[in-house]
Protein backbone atom coordinates (compact mmCIF):
# COMPACT_ATOMS: atom_id res chain seq x y z
CA UNK A 1 0.00 0.00 0.00
CA UNK A 2 1.27 3.44 -1.10
CA UNK A 3 1.19 6.36 1.23
CA UNK A 4 -1.11 8.23 -0.73
CA UNK A 5 -3.16 5.43 -1.59
CA UNK A 6 -6.80 6.59 -1.74
CA UNK A 7 -10.48 5.02 -1.30
CA UNK A 8 -13.56 5.78 -2.72
CA UNK A 9 -16.99 5.69 -0.66
CA UNK A 10 -20.84 6.69 -1.85
CA UNK A 11 -23.61 7.00 0.39
CA UNK A 12 -27.13 8.12 0.07
CA UNK A 13 -28.20 11.10 2.25
CA UNK A 14 -31.64 11.26 3.40
CA UNK A 15 -31.87 14.87 4.65
CA UNK A 16 -30.70 16.05 0.96
CA UNK A 17 -32.14 13.36 -1.11
CA UNK A 18 -28.96 13.08 -2.87
CA UNK A 19 -26.07 10.20 -3.56
CA UNK A 20 -22.65 11.68 -2.70
CA UNK A 21 -19.04 10.63 -2.35
CA UNK A 22 -15.72 11.22 -0.51
CA UNK A 23 -12.10 10.24 -1.13
CA UNK A 24 -10.32 9.40 1.89
CA UNK A 25 -6.69 7.97 2.34
CA UNK A 26 -6.50 4.46 2.45
CA UNK A 27 -4.70 4.13 5.76
CA UNK A 28 -7.57 5.75 7.93
CA UNK A 29 -10.04 3.20 6.82
CA UNK A 30 -7.87 0.49 6.42
CA UNK A 31 -8.06 -1.41 9.78
CA UNK A 32 -12.02 -1.74 9.12
CA UNK A 33 -11.13 -3.00 5.20
CA UNK A 34 -9.52 -5.88 6.97
CA UNK A 35 -12.40 -7.12 9.09
CA UNK A 36 -15.27 -6.03 6.47
CA UNK A 37 -16.24 -8.35 3.63
CA UNK A 38 -14.91 -7.37 0.17
CA UNK A 39 -15.61 -9.14 -3.12
CA UNK A 40 -13.73 -8.17 -6.68
CA UNK A 41 -15.66 -6.23 -8.64
CA UNK A 42 -15.51 -7.44 -12.80
CA UNK A 43 -12.84 -5.83 -13.72
CA UNK A 44 -11.55 -5.50 -17.69
CA UNK A 45 -8.37 -7.95 -18.64
CA UNK A 46 -4.52 -6.76 -17.51
CA UNK A 47 -4.18 -4.06 -19.59
CA UNK A 48 -7.21 -3.77 -21.36
CA UNK A 49 -9.05 -0.55 -22.43
CA UNK A 50 -11.33 0.67 -19.41
CA UNK A 51 -15.03 1.02 -21.62
CA UNK A 52 -18.32 3.26 -20.73
CA UNK A 53 -19.61 -1.21 -20.22
CA UNK A 54 -17.44 -0.99 -17.62
CA UNK A 55 -18.21 2.00 -16.32
CA UNK A 56 -21.87 1.32 -16.44
CA UNK A 57 -21.36 -1.65 -14.70
CA UNK A 58 -19.33 -0.18 -11.38
CA UNK A 59 -21.92 2.94 -11.45
CA UNK A 60 -24.67 -0.04 -11.81
CA UNK A 61 -23.21 -2.20 -8.86
CA UNK A 62 -22.86 0.87 -6.70
CA UNK A 63 -26.82 2.44 -7.27
CA UNK A 64 -28.45 -1.19 -6.56
CA UNK A 65 -26.12 -1.72 -3.27
CA UNK A 66 -27.01 1.85 -1.71
CA UNK A 67 -30.99 1.33 -2.56
CA UNK A 68 -31.34 -1.98 -1.57
CA UNK A 69 -31.84 -1.25 2.13
CA UNK A 70 -34.57 1.78 0.87
CA UNK A 71 -37.78 0.57 -0.44
CA UNK A 72 -38.78 4.47 -1.74
CA UNK A 73 -35.07 3.75 -3.43
CA UNK A 74 -36.00 0.61 -4.76
CA UNK A 75 -39.31 1.66 -6.29
CA UNK A 76 -37.01 4.51 -8.86
CA UNK A 77 -34.78 1.70 -10.02
CA UNK A 78 -35.21 1.78 -13.71
CA UNK A 79 -32.07 -1.03 -14.41
CA UNK A 80 -32.42 -4.11 -15.68
CA UNK A 81 -30.52 -6.64 -14.37
CA UNK A 82 -29.65 -9.99 -16.08
CA UNK A 83 -32.16 -12.12 -13.75
CA UNK A 84 -34.63 -10.51 -11.08
CA UNK A 85 -33.07 -9.31 -7.86
CA UNK A 86 -33.78 -10.57 -4.39
CA UNK A 87 -33.77 -7.74 -1.93
CA UNK A 88 -33.97 -10.12 0.87
CA UNK A 89 -31.35 -8.78 2.99
CA UNK A 90 -28.55 -10.87 3.66
CA UNK A 91 -27.33 -12.35 7.39
CA UNK A 92 -24.36 -9.74 8.64
CA UNK A 93 -21.21 -11.22 9.36
CA UNK A 94 -20.27 -11.35 13.13
CA UNK A 95 -18.04 -8.75 14.15
CA UNK A 96 -15.45 -8.61 16.78
CA UNK A 97 -15.72 -5.90 19.31
CA UNK A 98 -14.08 -2.88 18.60
CA UNK A 99 -11.36 -2.49 21.57
CA UNK A 100 -11.83 0.81 23.06
CA UNK A 101 -9.93 4.08 22.87
CA UNK A 102 -8.07 5.26 25.94
CA UNK A 103 -9.65 7.88 27.81
CA UNK A 104 -6.34 9.87 28.06
CA UNK A 105 -4.43 11.37 24.96
CA UNK A 106 -1.16 9.16 25.46
CA UNK A 107 1.02 11.70 23.81
CA UNK A 108 0.97 13.17 27.96
CA UNK A 109 2.64 9.90 29.34
CA UNK A 110 5.37 10.24 26.52
CA UNK A 111 5.18 14.61 26.96
CA UNK A 112 5.45 13.78 30.58
CA UNK A 113 8.79 11.61 30.30
CA UNK A 114 10.34 14.35 27.87
CA UNK A 115 9.67 11.72 25.26
CA UNK A 116 11.86 9.93 26.95
CA UNK A 117 15.11 11.39 25.54
CA UNK A 118 18.43 9.71 26.93
CA UNK A 119 16.52 6.58 28.97
CA UNK A 120 17.92 3.23 27.85
CA UNK A 121 15.52 0.51 26.41
CA UNK A 122 16.99 -2.46 27.82
CA UNK A 123 13.68 -4.85 26.89
CA UNK A 124 11.84 -5.49 23.74
CA UNK A 125 9.51 -8.43 24.72
CA UNK A 126 5.93 -9.22 23.16
CA UNK A 127 3.06 -11.08 24.51
CA UNK A 128 0.51 -12.14 23.01
CA UNK A 129 -1.29 -9.12 21.14
CA UNK A 130 1.28 -6.44 23.00
CA UNK A 131 4.89 -5.32 22.30
CA UNK A 132 6.22 -3.87 25.35
CA UNK A 133 9.27 -1.78 26.12
CA UNK A 134 11.61 -1.39 29.33
CA UNK A 135 13.27 1.64 29.62
CA UNK A 136 15.51 2.89 32.33
CA UNK A 137 17.34 6.69 33.53
CA UNK A 138 19.68 6.28 35.95
CA UNK A 139 17.84 4.58 38.88
CA UNK A 140 14.45 4.80 37.24
CA UNK A 141 12.25 2.49 35.64
CA UNK A 142 9.39 2.73 33.32
CA UNK A 143 7.38 0.56 30.84
CA UNK A 144 5.75 1.51 27.17
CA UNK A 145 3.21 -1.40 26.13
CA UNK A 146 1.76 -0.60 22.86
CA UNK A 147 -1.27 -2.44 22.83
CA UNK A 148 -2.45 -4.84 19.74
CA UNK A 149 0.32 -3.99 17.66
CA UNK A 150 -0.65 -4.29 14.66
CA UNK A 151 2.51 -3.47 12.70
CA UNK A 152 5.68 -2.74 13.64
CA UNK A 153 9.24 -2.16 11.74
CA UNK A 154 12.53 -2.42 14.11
CA UNK A 155 15.64 -2.08 13.26
CA UNK A 156 19.60 -2.32 15.13
CA UNK A 157 18.11 -3.19 18.28
CA UNK A 158 21.44 -4.21 20.35
CA UNK A 159 22.94 -4.15 23.81
CA UNK A 160 23.17 -0.12 24.37
CA UNK A 161 20.00 1.65 22.69
CA UNK A 162 19.86 5.24 23.46
CA UNK A 163 16.61 6.76 23.03
CA UNK A 164 16.34 10.31 20.94
CA UNK A 165 13.21 11.05 20.77
CA UNK A 166 10.05 8.49 21.27
CA UNK A 167 6.91 10.10 19.53
CA UNK A 168 3.04 10.07 18.06
CA UNK A 169 3.27 10.97 14.34
CA UNK A 170 0.67 13.45 13.86
CA UNK A 171 -1.45 12.16 10.30
CA UNK A 172 -1.08 14.27 7.42
CA UNK A 173 2.97 14.99 8.18
CA UNK A 174 5.61 13.93 5.59
CA UNK A 175 6.60 11.86 8.53
CA UNK A 176 3.15 10.13 8.83
CA UNK A 177 3.36 9.30 5.15
CA UNK A 178 6.93 7.89 4.79
CA UNK A 179 5.82 5.38 7.83
CA UNK A 180 2.79 4.07 6.28
CA UNK A 181 5.19 3.53 3.20
CA UNK A 182 7.64 1.75 5.44
CA UNK A 183 5.22 -0.28 7.46
CA UNK A 184 2.97 -1.60 4.67
CA UNK A 185 6.08 -3.78 3.58
CA UNK A 186 5.68 -5.31 7.14
CA UNK A 187 3.42 -8.07 7.45
CA UNK A 188 0.05 -7.39 9.90
CA UNK A 189 0.21 -8.73 13.42
CA UNK A 190 -3.40 -8.47 14.24
CA UNK A 191 -6.21 -6.81 13.34
CA UNK A 192 -7.70 -3.59 14.39
CA UNK A 193 -11.13 -2.17 13.37
CA UNK A 194 -10.41 1.64 14.79
CA UNK A 195 -7.88 3.80 12.88
CA UNK A 196 -4.26 3.45 14.66
CA UNK A 197 -1.62 5.23 16.51
CA UNK A 198 1.87 5.02 14.71
CA UNK A 199 4.82 5.36 16.96
CA UNK A 200 8.41 6.77 16.26
CA UNK A 201 11.03 5.44 18.26
CA UNK A 202 14.28 7.22 17.36
CA UNK A 203 17.68 6.35 19.08
CA UNK A 204 20.77 8.09 19.03
CA UNK A 205 22.29 4.94 19.57
CA UNK A 206 20.95 1.51 18.74
CA UNK A 207 17.22 0.60 17.90
CA UNK A 208 15.10 2.77 15.75
CA UNK A 209 11.08 1.30 14.94
CA UNK A 210 8.15 1.98 13.99
CA UNK A 211 4.95 0.84 15.59
CA UNK A 212 1.40 0.69 14.93
CA UNK A 213 -0.94 0.13 17.60
CA UNK A 214 -4.46 0.65 19.08
CA UNK A 215 -3.52 2.23 22.61
CA UNK A 216 -0.35 3.13 24.53
CA UNK A 217 0.18 2.68 27.84
CA UNK A 218 2.84 3.86 29.91
CA UNK A 219 3.56 2.92 33.38
CA UNK A 220 5.81 4.67 36.20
Amino acid sequence: MAANDKVFITFYDDESDAFKYSWLRRSTVEPFLDRAPIDALPSPAPGAPITNEDARLLGGMAFMSLVGGRQSLRDRLEIVTATPMDWTPPVPPTMPATPPRPATNPTDGLKAHGNFRHWHIDIMAAQGRDLTLGLSLDSVRTTITFQTATRCSIENFGITNIVGDIAILEDGTQAYDDALVKLSSCKRLHRAMQPNWIVSVSSAVGVNALVECVAISVQP
